[in-house]
Formats: structure tokens, C-alpha cells, sequence
């Protein structure tokens, strides 16, 4: 027997049948491991279309609107830390924070400190 995953997030027509799985043993393991979640905040951001299918897959369709004819609108849930900045940041010049004001104080006074550390 062998063992598959696939990212919900990836899969556009589900058809459900009465088939059911025995699920690994180690993922109870897992899910014991990964119980601690961090408070997570709704924040909306300007992105370029580039970046559009990694949004999609952090947080579903729903999560992307049009905006404009150089951007689309994403509302997606990261927490506010080093952790969800790291993340906003990799996406560069293509993802401009725009709500909440204090998510977006926080991640520049992030940025600033990444920069002084080569000034």
C-alpha cells in the first residue's frame, strides 16, 4: 500500500463516494506536534497577477479579487510576527500591504530593521 497528499487547495472538482481511508497512525503524532497556532489576522493586500496562484493556495480562490488592470485585491489570513512578515516579504515588489494600518506599521518597522542591518 502507498501513501498520497494532495493540497485541497489544488483540486477544482471533488466528487465525494462512500470509499473511506484508515488514516496513518503517525498523523495523530502530527496533529499533537502541530496543535499551537498562532493568532492569525485578516489583512488585505494589492498583488500582482504573478503571484496570484500562491495566494490561491495559502487561502483559496475567494481570497482574490479584482482590483484593478495591474493588480488584484487578496484578503488572506497571516499572523502578525516574524513568521507571517517573513512570508508577506518574499513576495517583493509584488504584494503592497493596504489594511489593517497597524499590520502595516508593523511589517514596515519589520523591513526597517532588515534594513539597518546593512546600513
Amino acid at each position: 500500500m502507498s501513501y498520497r497528499t494532495f493540497k485541497l487547495s489544488r483540486i477544482d472538482n471533488l466528487n465525494m463516494d462512500e470509499k473511506t481511508f484508515n488514516p496513518r497512525e503517525y498523523l495523530l503524532e502530527q496533529e499533537r506536534e502541530s496543535s499551537y497556532q498562532p493568532q492569525l489576522v485578516a489583512i488585505k493586500a494589492l498583488i500582482s497577477p504573478s503571484i496570484k496562484d500562491q495566494f490561491i493556495e495559502w487561502d483559496g480562490r475567494k481570497s482574490i479579487e479584482n482590483y484593478s488592470s495591474e493588480f488584484l485585491l487578496a484578503t488572506i489570513y497571516v499572523p502578525q510576527n516574524s513568521t507571517g512578515f517573513q512570508f508577506l516579504a518574499s513576495f517583493g515588489t509584488n504584494l503592497k500591504i493596504v489594511e489593517p494600518k497597524t499590520y502595516v506599521e508593523d511589517f514596515r518597522n519589520y523591513l526597517n530593521k532588515m534594513m539597518d542591518r546593512y546600513s
